[in-house]
């Protein structure tokens, strides 16, 4: 750690030249800063498992410091920038600062030992891949001032031990929670609007039984291979069942969809082999199949199972394009009990 100490005056005058250059003076702020990172970095090893008292954590300022066991940060921190940590495969922290309020893009990607159990509800920012692929991040509470899950952020984690998300969370994105096997959820926030593109693809233990009355969109294979999901409804709101949105959601028996849906991806339902009843409950229009895929696999594919269409609507949708195929199990709606629909 001498190494360290010796240098931390170039660190403080790095943050001094720092301030000026956002007043508009021309800085040597560049050079001097690999300077310290270089100096740091090298003297940052298997035996510290301290830093000194910073408030920020530059980008990509011990990436691949493969053994790197710091235990703890300091709280004086309130930023780690992109990709600070990434691929600091030995990195063993076990809690992050009180203070932190920002963790930026691919921080702790690949951060393969991470321990941490909870992020601080003063952080109010993961960006994207922030903890993507940290595959022992036994994660059971996030920050409750987060408004989204951004892209990737916890990919892979493997060991994501989640039961709740914050209720202030309004999108998950794309590819936010995939491959997240050891994910339990129950339930999903209230105000959630949005679940992108595999946002929970792979989840395997994600135990949902339905699915927030705001949500207005629910994208591309978002629950592609939750083999363990069990909703009954969609919401009035989503007016289009994506590309293999609930592709092998293998436990899902039946479905009253809400919405006034316009269109169905291909796959949008495939492989969901205990599917026997869908019901269209509010359609005005026949919706486009997009292909005759859209309930492969499905019981009602194998003529144990039915649709439900308003009645007036019956006839039509029967022969519409790629409808067709599954014209024998189209049934009017009247034929349901109110319970049912």
């Amino acid at each position: 750690m001498s190494l360290m100490r010796e240098n931390y005056k170039l660190y403080k005058l790095v943050k001094t030249f720092g301030k000026r250059k956002e007043e508009g003076e021309n800085t040597q702020e560049d050079e001097l800063t690999k300077s310290y990172l270089s100096l740091i970095s090298n003297d940052l090893g298997a035996n510290c498992t301290k830093l000194p008292n910073i408030t920020e954590i530059g980008e990509t300022a011990f990436r691949e410091r493969t053994n790197l066991a710091l235990t703890e940060l300091p709280e004086s921190l309130i930023s780690i920038g992109d990709a600070a940590f990434q691929y600091c495969t030995n990195l063993k922290l076990i809690k992050l600062p009180e203070n932190l309020t920002t963790i930026k893009s691919g921080a702790f990607q690949y951060c393969t030992n991470l321990a941490l159990t909870e992020i601080p509800d003063n952080v109010t920012s993961i960006e994207s891949r922030a903890f993507s692929r940290c595959t022992n991040l036994p994660l059971t509470k996030i920050s409750k001032n987060l408004t989204k899950i951004e892209e990737g952020t916890f990919q892979y984690c493997t060991k994501l031990a989640l039961t709740e998300l914050p209720e202030n969370i309004k999108s998950i994105e794309g590819y936010a929670f995939q491959g997240c096997t050891n994910l339990i959820l129950t339930e999903l926030p209230e105000n959630l609007k949005s679940i992108d593109l595999s946002a929970f693809s792979d989840c395997t233990k994600l135990a949902l039984t339905e699915l927030p009355k705001n949500l207005i969109l629910i994208g591309t294979q978002a629950f592609y291979r939750c083999s363990n999901l069990a909703i009954t409804e969609i919401p009035a709101n989503i007016i289009t069942l994506s590309v293999s949105a609930f592709q092998y959601c293998s436990n899902i028996t039946h479905l009253t969809i809400k919405g006034q849906i316009t269109g169905i991806g291909a796959n949008a339902l495939g492989y969901c082999t205990k599917l026997n009843k869908v019901v269209f409950s509010n359609l005005t229009t026949v919706p486009t199949l997009v292909n005759s895929n859209a309930f492969i696999s499905t019981l009602i594919a194998n003529g144990e199972g039915y649709i439900y269409i308003p009645d007036n609507l019956v006839e039509s949708v029967k022969a519409a394009t790629n409808w067709s195929t599954y014209a024998d199990q189209i049934k009017p709606i009247s034929e349901l009990s109110e319970e049912e629909v």
